[in-house]
């Protein structure tokens, strides 16, 4: 390794060649012009022609030297597998070497790609930490809704909920009532009919009310009845009725003023010693809207227009209908039991055995003659005219219907104020469920 050491030698010489340093020393080139310049490079000829016949020799000698050690690694293979595994091993030693080397420069060129992409993983990183959040605020208050004070709030927001649509509904039906309350008050005793037949299923009440409204009914066998043609020698038998007009027989006024006149009557038909057994009579609706008819027909004319029921007293000008009726014809009859029908006929009437029903009317609005008439009409056992199945009346039991009527009348309009005073609280219940639902849902999981 002669020449080696010469090399080396000429290395550590610290010579120039082409402004590089050999040797680790570096020597700063100065300008060539320089003498002194002149003067090293002159002195330093030598040298480099040793240099170049060194690095000849040398890269010979390493030639001849690699060659070698082939031909006695292949021999020694020869000689033993061992060895030969030991040059593989050596082989996968170097390979392993480059190779580690290769993914230490690959690694190093993923850390700079990976430093250039961090930007953009950390906005993927926040986008999906915004998202997080939201699934997890949606679990939380799915599992709050099962927890039992937001249980019990939603339990009481559908019950407030369900009263909410209960108290909505009494308003629709007080608001009903009311409408109808209106209409019947409107229509006098015509009103009274409608509403007692829909509460005592009174077929009588129901036939009364569609003779004041309609001019006409279909009684209890079937037969039609119809009064809007119906004329005689005082004119157009229907035209004198109107319906709640101030004095007119279908005001509930002068209907509860005829209960009085039939008590007076029943009692003076029960003490008859003439007749006597004749009994109370009881109150028919049919008849009773019949009376109001007739007696409007005729009050300003002074004869009977019985079109719908036959049996009738009339009396004009007399707080006292009975000082005719009874009083001064039964001291006729009993003076003369054969005196005419038409003198002694209203006592014969009302003390009449056969008559079980009646009806009673009061009219006293202007153009009446005498200034008030009174009317009452009578129907037989047989019920020629009223329906035997029909409800009838005691004057206290009809005078506790017609009392009921009025309270209806006030409390059907009143009852709307009521409902939608309720429907109110219930709308302000409903809204503080609602309020303390949402607290509950609050309270269960902030996320809420």
């Amino acid at each position: 390794m002669a020449i080696s050491k010469r090399l080396a030698g000429a290395i550590t010489a610290g010579v120039l060649i082409g402004g590089v340093a050999f040797g680790g020393i570096a020597i700063a080139v100065s300008n060539g012009n320089s003498p002194a310049a002149n003067t090293q490079k002159a002195d330093a000829q030598p040298s480099e022609n040793d240099l170049v016949e060194a690095k000849e020799t040398l890269a010979e000698e390493t030639s001849a030297e690699e060659a070698s050690e082939a031909q006695a690694q292949r021999t020694e293979a020869k000689k033993s597998p061992d060895a030969a595994d030991d040059a593989k091993d050596g082989d996968a030693a170097e390979g392993s070497e480059k190779a580690t080397g290769e993914k230490a420069e690959k690694k190093s060129e993923g850390n700079a790609a990976k430093k250039s992409d961090e930007p953009q993983s950390s906005a993927g990183t926040t986008q999906q930490s915004t998202s997080k959040p939201k699934a997890q605020r949606g679990a939380t208050c799915d599992a709050a809704e099962g927890k039992s004070a937001v249980a019990a709030a939603q339990k009481k927001l559908d019950n407030a909920r369900a009263a909410q649509n209960s108290r909505q509904a009494s308003v629709g039906a007080a608001q009903k009532s009311a409408q109808q309350a209106i209409q019947d008050e409107k229509l006098g005793t015509a009103g009274f009919f409608r509403w007692l037949g829909a509460q005592k299923n009174d077929a009588d009440a129901n036939r009364a009310y569609q003779l004041l409204t309609t001019g006409g009914y279909t009684d209890a066998k079937g037969k039609k009845h119809n009064f809007n043609n119906k004329t005689d020698q005082a004119g157009k038998f229907l035209a004198k009725t109107e319906l709640n007009k101030p004095g007119d027989a279908t005001t509930l006024k002068n209907l509860k003023a005829t209960l009085r006149h039939i008590d007076r009557g029943n009692a003076l038909r029960s003490s008859d010693e003439v007749f006597p057994g004749g009994g109370s009579l009881k109150i028919n609706s049919l008849l009773m809207a019949g009376s109001q008819v007739q007696t409007n027909a005729s009050h300003a004319h002074m004869g009977h227009r019985g079109h719908i029921v036959p049996a009738e007293n009339l009396s004009w000008g007399s707080s006292d209908p009975f000082k005719g009726w009874y009083s001064k014809e039964k001291e006729l009859y009993k003076k003369n039991k054969k005196a005419a029908f038409h003198d002694v006929g209203h006592y014969l009437n009302l003390t009449d055995r056969r008559y079980t029903v009646t009806g009673f009317a009061v009219v006293d609005k202007p153009g009446t003659t005498y200034r008030i008439a009174h009317g009452q009409v009578f129907d037989t056992k047989n019920y020629m005219n009223a329906d035997r199945n029909a409800p009838s009346y005691t004057t206290g039991e009809y005078a506790a219907l017609i009392s009921a009527y009025e309270n209806y009348l006030v409390s059907g309009k009143g009852k709307v104020a009521e409902a939608q005073k309720a429907l109110s609280a219930a709308q302000a219940d409903v809204a503080a469920a609602e309020k303390s639902l949402k607290a509950a849902k609050a309270a269960a999981s902030k996320d809420c």
